[in-house]
């Protein structure tokens, strides 16, 4: 057979480190197989025990290393927020695992009692970062492997009936319609009033009437308001005057 060699790294090449601390927490860092830079995830930031940290950090490590399976930023990203769903679990309980030793059953059986996703998204990594983990206990162990159910999507709730619906639907058609007559006769009242040119002997264009603030309204996009918010006169009479009181 013949065929294009190979590439090899370049002479004196060393793996990168993926595990490394930052202060006393540890720090995963990603090295993507294209295209981006790698990336940090700050394992402190979960909020457990040292030794529980340290065991999840050195999991996530080898899922993203090399020879793991979750080799782009996005897949590892995603592993680490399961990896903070989980821990957000653990902190929940009265006494929170303090190593995978300590870790039992009913974390798994609370997970998948959500019947969601989310909590089948967090088993799933799970297997993934304690693949391998020496001392993860039996009983926890049978309940992480037991095959997750695919979830089933709820149906939908519903409040009303169709015919409600529809009587509601109408009800607001009503309601709208009534609401655009009021506007546009408040609208032409206004545009009346300021034309200057009112309707003979019709009183309702007096200064301080209804079609005096409804003009009042149209131009300025509101009633006089001091700056608490609080309108500035009690009666349209009162803005007429030189100023605002």
């Amino acid at each position: 057979m013949t065929g294009r060699a190979a590439s090899l790294p370049p002479s004196g090449y060393s793996t990168p480190q993926t595990l490394f601390l930052d202060g006393d927490a540890p720090v995963a860092r990603v090295y993507p197989e294209r295209g981006r830079g790698p990336r940090d995830f700050h394992f402190g930031r979960l909020g457990l025990s040292p030794v529980l940290t340290g065991e999840l950090a050195a999991g996530f490590a080898r899922a993203t290393g090399p020879a793991g399976t979750r080799r782009t930023i996005p897949s590892a990203d995603g592993l680490f927020e399961t990896l903070r769903s989980f821990a957000n679990l653990i902190l929940t309980r009265p006494r929170p695992a303090a190593c995978v030793g300590e870790l039992r059953a009913g974390y798994v059986l609370e997970l998948r009692m959500l019947g969601t996703r989310e909590g089948n998204a967090v088993v799933l990594a799970l297997r993934t970062v304690l693949r391998g983990v020496d001392g993860v206990p039996n009983e926890f162990r049978d309940a992480l492997y037991t095959p997750v159910r695919a979830t089933n999507p709820r149906a939908a709730v519903q409040a009303y009936t169709e015919a409600e619906f529809r009587q509601i639907r109408r009800a607001a058609r009503r309601i709208v319609r009534a609401a655009v007559t009021r506007i546009r006769a408040a609208r032409a009242e206004a545009d009346r009033y300021l034309s200057g040119d009112p309707l003979p002997g019709d009183a309702c264009f007096r200064a301080g009437t209804k079609a005096a603030k409804l003009a009042y309204i149209a131009v300025h996009g509101g009633v006089p308001r001091r700056d608490s918010g609080k309108v500035r006169y009690s009666s349209c009479a009162d803005r007429c005057g030189p100023r605002w009181t």
